[in-house]
């Protein structure tokens, strides 16, 4: 590390951790751009290495038998490699994969050794001060949260290897949003004034489930907009105009975050090997939510099966947004010798709701049957742009298979 980097580390490392560890991305922006204006900015290519790993913590002592039923104890110190535990609402999904942490940390393991991923900043945090309180070792040193802020923080360190600098900032929805409406601009001054066209909204969100599910815009918009002559490219166009416009500014959405990731991995062996061996343990919650972009990136990050995921195989409440219910269903198929757990229901609900027929679930034989025919399903069943018109796209084979039950 340079001298002035020395210099600095004392004064500057807790400032850096914190804002770092923060889920405020505005303050973490400001503070990348003020480093980049100083000559703190040698600093920059640490914010994401491990100075953090090397603070030791004495670990709690737990008795996991006594605090753990016997489904939780069982994916809790289950032995090393792929592992899928399907426990539904009530049945401690939480407290499994933090006793899980603790657990590991217990036999072991490094804090920076474990990958935990979630899909809220909300269960993040949770999750994590969990671990806190169950361990006593401090959350920042503990390599957790979602997929997006694991992905900038990997991005962070190895971003100029597919096109991004140190510093380059992340854009909430409505800046991405505004910014894609100044590309559909660029593409076509007219765009926005024809009735029949799509507001910027409903091409944003069409892009970016696209982009979720590894499909190309321009299919994507196709099966939007069959109807339409020209129409699914000049989306496409628009597209290219988005991307290249970011680039040049330096600056990402959210799903940038998990593409640049998985380009990354795909496309720099020796980044995804240093990570598949650094990770010998990756959780994942809510399994059942992940779409086919963020499945890709655990395969990759897991190649040695390192995996325990945990989800709920009665529900999948978000592939309106581009979640793959076959990345639950199919996971001891990508990760042979996989051990399934079961988890049994706890107090944490009352039984009368947890005898209601889930979503997804195959006693839910209506909804089941949209799932397993998804193929046939039209564009709009495949990619709505809200619940409500999912509902209206499969009315017609809901009330088929109501009046065959």
């Amino acid at each position: 590390m340079p001298l002035i980097a020395h210099f600095h580390f004392a004064l500057y490392r807790n400032i850096l951790d914190a804002v770092y560890r923060s889920a405020d991305q505005r303050l973490i922006n400001h503070l990348l751009r003020h480093l980049r204006q100083t000559s703190l900015s040698l600093l920059t290519p640490f914010l994401m290495t491990d100075f953090y790993d090397t603070e030791s913590s004495a670990l709690l002592p737990i008795d996991f038998r006594a605090e753990l039923n016997d489904e939780q104890y069982a994916a809790v110190t289950a032995e090393p490699g792929p592992a899928l535990v399907l426990a539904g609402a009530g049945s401690g999904k939480t407290r499994t994969l933090t006793y899980r942490v603790a657990y590991l940390l217990q036999q072991g393991i490094e804090t920076y050794e474990i990958l935990l991923l979630t899909f809220t900043n909300k269960s993040a945090k949770e999750m994590l001060g969990r671990v806190q309180d169950l361990t006593g070792v401090k959350k920042h040193q503990l390599w957790g949260g979602t997929f997006h802020s694991i992905a900038q923080r990997i991005l962070r360190v190895h971003g100029e290897a597919v096109g991004l600098k140190r510093n380059y900032t992340i854009l909430d929805e409505s800046e991405a949003e505004s910014l894609l409406k100044s590309a559909i601009h660029k593409v076509d001054p007219a765009f926005l004034k024809g009735k029949n066209n799509p507001k910027p909204k409903v091409v944003h969100n069409m892009i970016s489930y696209a982009r979720n599910t590894c499909r190309s815009v321009l299919e994507e918009a196709d099966d939007h907009y069959p109807f339409l002559e020209g129409m699914a490219q000049k989306i496409a166009d628009i597209y290219k105009v988005y991307h290249k416009t970011k680039l040049e500014h330096q600056v990402v959405d959210y799903d940038d975050l998990l593409e640049y990731l998985l380009k990354l991995l795909r496309e720099h062996p020796e980044v995804a090997t240093h990570y598949q061996q650094r990770f010998k343990h990756i959780l994942v919650d809510e399994f059942q939510d992940t779409n086919r972009l963020q499945s890709e990136i655990v395969d990759i990050l897991g190649v040695h099966h390192q995996i325990m995921a945990v989800g709920d195989d009665a529900q999948c409440i978000y592939t309106w947004r581009g979640a793959d219910f076959d990345n639950i269903m199919r996971f001891t198929e990508r990760h042979p010798g996989a051990r399934s757990i079961r988890s049994k229901r706890t107090t944490a609900v009352p039984h009368k709701s947890l005898n209601l027929p889930m979503p997804c679930s195959p006693h839910n034989r209506p909804v089941w049957d949209i799932l397993k025919n998804y193929e046939q399903l039209g564009p709009m069943a495949r990619s709505p742009t809200s619940p409500r018109s999912w509902m209206r796209a499969i009315r017609p084979i809901l009330s088929s298979s109501v009046s065959k039950a």
